[in-house]
Parts: structure tokens; sequence; C-alpha cells
């Protein structure tokens, strides 16, 4: 390093790295290194890059994301794992060899489908508030559909279980956590696909099922998945209470003293 850098700028950079190091834990730097100019704009500049990666993912919509998608990726890693089947001794499966592949496949599949639905003609991009197409429509609001009879199946299984006493075993519990998590993906990230009364009904489940979570017996073993599916129903009843505020408030619309362009006679 020495033949690149001369002593003294290693000497800034160590004391560069030492007030980074004092800003991320909170701290102040001091003011000898808020006066030196070279020293200051490289500060400046770090704040603009901490403020701007915090803004990104210090709100409460990343939070719900990130917890929904690390339900759905361990999730499907369980599914798969007890779908696997039974090998001769010494043979590798596919799926253990390349594990890696099936954490990120799920991030492939839906990079690929954006992909598909930015070249599709007459698509649009989600959240302009115009539907891509009819068939595309009608097939998600079919598989809402779906997955809220999910819900309902589980929950009506898991009211009956807590009424009687029973233990509630992680499969149930896995379907709320999947299916609730589903919904309110797409309520998220694709919001043309879903009408207001769809949402209504997907609210409705999601509260009582937060309230059944909240009395259930769980089976031994089944902690974390209880914990998944009470998080995801948390995070539904925020994602439908977003949309349906969004739904009830007004578009401003132009003021009547407007100024009116004249169209030439």
């Amino acid at each position: 390093m020495d033949e690149v850098f001369n002593q003294r700028e290693i000497e800034e950079a160590e004391r560069f790295a030492d007030v980074l190091d004092t800003l991320e834990a909170g701290g102040q730097p001091d003011v000898e290194a808020l006066m030196e100019a070279k020293l200051a704009s490289l500060l400046r500049t770090a704040d603009v890059v901490h403020e701007t990666g915090f803004l990104a993912t210090g709100t409460a919509a990343f939070d719900s994301y990130r917890a929904r998608s690390r339900a759905y990726v361990l999730h499907t890693l369980e599914q798969q794992r007890r779908a696997a089947p039974v090998l001769a001794p010494g043979v590798i499966p596919f799926v253990v060899r390349h594990r890696r592949w099936t954490v990120f496949a799920p991030v492939a599949a839906a990079a690929a489908a954006a992909g598909l639905m930015l070249f599709t003609p007459f698509a649009s991009a989600p959240g302009d508030g115009r539907p891509s197409t009819a068939a595309n429509l009608t097939n998600l609001a079919t598989s809402n559909d779906l997955e809220l009879k999910r819900i309902t199946g589980a929950l009506a299984t898991l009211t009956q279980r807590s009424t009687s006493g029973e233990l509630v075993d992680a499969s149930i519990l896995r379907t709320i956590t999947e299916s609730t998590t589903v919904v309110a993906n797409r309520i998220e990230t694709q919001p043309q696909s879903v009408s207001k009364e769809h949402v209504e009904s997907y609210q409705r489940v999601v509260e009582q099922s937060s309230t059944a979570l909240s009395a259930v017996l769980p089976a031994v073993g089944t902690a974390d998945a209880l914990a998944a599916a009470q998080r995801a129903t948390e995070d539904g009843k925020v994602t439908a209470a977003r949309f349906l505020v969004a739904e009830t408030t007004p578009t401003p619309t132009p003021a009547a003293g407007a100024a009116v362009t004249a169209t030439p006679g």
C-alpha cells in the first residue's frame, strides 16, 4: 500500500474511517473534522448515501415485505424438504448439490414474470391504475379467490381444533402464512388485480385469523410456524388498511376558478 499511497494519504483515510465509525455508532465527529474541507465533503457524501439507504429500507412497508418474503422462502424450502424422494445411498440429489438455486429460484421467476409483463402488448406497470390485460386480471382475481378459500378453510379447521382443545399442527399454520402472504403481496405490487370488495373480504379473514391464532394450542415444535402466521396476519391487516385508505382518499380536482385555455376559433 505504501507504494500506492503516501503516509499522509494513509493517515487521512484512517481518520475518515474513524469518523465514519463514530457516525455509525450514533456519535458526532469532532469540530476539526467538520472544518477540514476534504473530510467535510466526504462526510456529506457519506451522509447522503446513508440517508438514501435508510429511506429505502427503514420503512414499515420494507419491513413488512422482508418478513413476508422470509416466511414464504422458509415455507417453500420446508415443502421441498418434505417432498424430497428417498434415494439410494451415495446418490446426491440435484436439489442438495444446488441448494442455493432453490433459494433464488423464486426471485428469478418473479423477475422473468416482471419482464414478460413489461414486454406484453397493452401491458402497463403495476400501480398506474390501468389493467394489464383482461385475461391477466381475471386469472389474478381467480387466484386471489382461491387463496382466500385456502385461508378460510384453514381458519375453520383452526377454530374447530381450538374450540375442542386439540393441538394445532404446523401445516395449518403454514397454509395461513402462505396464502395471507401471497394475497398481501398482490395487493401491494398489483393493486389493479384486486377490487375494494376483494380487499375488504381479505381484511375480514385476516382479522379473524389473527384473533383465532391468539387462542390456539400449538403442537410441539410449531412455535416458529405460529409466530410466522401471526406476523403474516398482522402484516396483512396493515396492507389491507393501507389499500382501503388509498381507495377512499378523494382525487384532487382542479379549482373552480382555474384558468381554461381558450381554443382558437
